[in-house]
């Protein structure tokens, strides 16, 4: 007599249950590929792809950002110990959307230097009467003029017409991961004629010579903290107060502030200040 191969009814205080073949517990074994680690590999390569279009880009460094965070969150929901699989996807839309940030401030700065170099370039007529150390350079600083720039807390770009001032470097309330910060306030200043890129210039914080990272805030931030308002265009006149933010690695080291060019080979401002 042959054995049924189908699940079997067993009586159970006088109604039938049905056992699941073996096949069936093995199914019930498998979790479930994470939804956000898809959507973020999705999103990434998108990013990716149209990361070096002009003028595109810059809404693409958002949802760059966004498939960073959605990234994130899936490699947490695909820990060993959670319910979903997925963890290589979600490692890898991780890396992708990351790339696809720095490809996005890469080109931005890139487009940048292009358009002031032609326009620059055209505008540039030198006079008859102009000696060569004036066309090559600009002359040598006096002691008195050198120990102003030493004193100042503004970093000045594109030929002086971006002004970029410090108003304060201050400790502030801890980040995300609950690491102590720093926050620097900044006054940014467009007396050029056309808008000014956020990927133009940049902000680097060091303790110890050590490059500081950039801090991600989820409930408290420091006030005047708003991410979105460096990724802003300034228009020709403008001027607009940006509060940027760093992880601290010393909490009583002080900290140097840089601010140039993207792309500039000359140091545009650098200044240390104590924690307060």
């Amino acid at each position: 007599m042959s054995l049924p191969s189908s699940p079997q009814e067993m009586p159970v205080d006088g109604a039938s249950s049905t056992v699941p073949s073996q096949g069936q517990f093995g199914a019930a074994a498998v979790k479930p590929l994470s939804a956000l680690a898809v959507t973020a590999l999705v999103l990434g390569i998108i990013s990716l792809l149209l990361s070096w279009v002009p003028i595109l880009n810059n809404l693409i460094f958002i949802l760059a950002l966004i498939a960073t965070v959605v990234a994130i969150v899936a490699v947490v929901q695909t820990r060993p110990n959670k319910a979903h699989r997925g963890s290589g996807m979600a490692i890898t839309s991780l890396v992708i959307s990351i790339l696809a940030i720095v490809v996005v401030f890469g080109s931005q700065a890139m487009y940048s230097k292009a358009i002031d170099e032609a326009f620059g370039a055209a505008s540039v007529t030198p006079s008859a009467g102009s000696s060569s150390s004036s066309s090559e350079g600009t002359a040598p600083q006096s002691p008195e003029a050198s120990k102003a720039a030493a004193d100042s807390n503004a970093a000045q770009l594109k030929n002086g017409k971006v002004t970029i001032e410090v108003k304060k470097v201050e400790k502030s309330v801890n980040d995300y991961e609950g690491k102590p910060t720093v926050a620097a306030t900044l006054v940014i200043t467009n007396n050029d004629t056309s808008n000014l890129n956020p990927f133009e210039y940049r902000v680097q914080a060091f303790q110890n010579k050590v490059e500081l990272d950039t801090a991600i805030y989820f409930d408290a931030k420091p006030g005047g903290y708003e991410p979105m308002d460096a990724l802003k265009e300034l228009q020709p006149g403008g001027s607009m107060t940006v509060v940027s933010a760093f992880v601290l690695s010393d909490e009583t080291a002080p900290v140097s502030l840089k601010i140039d060019s993207t792309f500039g080979s000359k140091k545009a401002f650098e200044k240390e200040y104590p924690l307060q």
